[in-house]
């Protein structure tokens, strides 16, 4: 190394910048004489900031070079010089630093709608997507029209529209039992959810419901579904195993609608999730409906979806949108994602505060007036 360093400022002066060091070893003669190989990639015509121009307009733009020592030869040179290789390296980063902070600046855009571009970026849109959106209304409006608030709101909404992606709500074919699973971390609100699901389909549009609940590792959650089946008037079945849920389907194949409640699962527990998805593929289910709280941190919403795609997920519905203060995790997620989304839910009566999901809600929920 120490030599090949030496050779590199001797053709391309002292200001030379390392781009590219290798160690490698080559066998000699029959497999005898192994030789330790350098190899320096060098230029004096990278435009470091700081660095004067190279010496000698006729020396070589590039040079390779392979320097054969004995193995452990020049290990000292090679400590001796490293300072030098972190500094030019330790310049580069810098620079490139820089240009992704200049990338990610904002974009200057005119007073109305950059007010709407600050008011996506609170209400939790990533600063992406809010970019990608705005621009595209900077792009198509006119100068007039982007002085015009009213004008800039609808333009933004019919942006924002496109990226919304809707299931509709469940629906029954008459023909045989629909299985519809819940899935979710823990604390999502799955079961009250069911529980909101049931009484509306029951209740308001009479059809012959049951439920199945796999949740037994809170006996809570076994009372509070067991009480709210009691009140609704439908069948509730407890079950322990795959083999147990793929029977209790069965047994219930001449209802409507059958709804299962799942045991919250972390997103970090790989052996649980793998259960779940043996659960869940037991039932064969028609739907799974993953639950996610529109309070989650922005960076874990991401994982959650991730890590329970273990099991296909035909919908989103968003929790706990009352308490949430950036809906804006909807649109980062739907834009971000295939599936569409079936509900929200806004709070903890049952069976009122759930709603299917519409283009209009969920716009509604970024452009309310504060």
């Amino acid at each position: 190394m120490h030599a090949a360093l030496a050779q590199v400022k001797d053709e391309l002066g002292s200001e030379a910048v390392i781009l590219n060091t290798k160690t490698f070893h080559q066998r000699g003669f029959l497999g005898f004489g192994k030789r330790e190989i350098v190899e320096i990639l060098a230029s004096n015509t990278v435009n470091i900031a700081g660095s004067p121009a190279p010496q000698s307009p006729q020396r070589r733009e590039y040079a390779r070079h392979h320097v054969k020592s004995k193995t452990g030869v020049a290990h000292a040179g090679a400590r001796a010089h490293s300072g030098e290789i972190m500094k030019e390296l330790s310049t580069i980063k810098s620079q490139v630093e820089q240009l992704t902070k200049e990338f990610a600046a904002d974009p200057q855009y005119p007073p109305a709608l950059d007010e709407r571009y600050r008011n996506l970026l609170e209400a939790g849109i990533s600063k992406s997507l809010a970019k990608q959106v705005v621009g595209a209304v900077h792009t198509e409006l006119s100068k007039a029209d982007l002085d015009d608030d009213g004008v800039v709101k609808e333009k933004l909404a019919g942006e924002l529209e496109k990226l919304i992606k809707l299931s509709g709500p469940i629906k029954c074919d008459g023909r045989k039992a629909r299985t519809i699973v819940m899935t979710g971390p823990t604390g999502v609100g799955k079961t009250t959810t069911i529980a909101k699901l049931a009484a509306h389909y029951s209740i308001k549009e009479r059809q012959n419901v049951a439920l199945i609940t796999a949740d037994t590792y809170r006996i809570a959650a076994v009372e509070q579904l067991k009480i709210y089946a009691d009140i609704i008037g439908v069948t509730l079945d407890v079950v322990l195993t795959p083999n147990e849920l793929r029977r209790a389907v069965r047994r219930n194949s001449e209802k409507d609608i059958v709804f299962i409640d799942t045991a919250g699962r972390s997103q970090q527990n790989e052996t649980r999730l793998v259960e779940l998805k043996n659960f869940i593929e037991s039932a064969e289910p028609d739907e799974n409906h993953l639950l996610v709280g529109a309070t989650t941190d922005k960076d874990e919403v991401f994982n959650i979806i991730d890590k329970f795609s273990c099991a296909k997920i035909s919908s989103f519905i968003f929790s706990k949108v009352d308490e949430s203060t950036n809906p804006g995790i909807i649109f980062n997620v739907l834009s971000n994602c295939d599936v569409p989304i079936s509900y929200i839910t806004t709070g903890q009566d049952v069976p009122d505060d759930i709603e299917v999901a519409s283009a209009e809600g969920l716009l509604g929920l970024l452009f309310k007036e504060k």
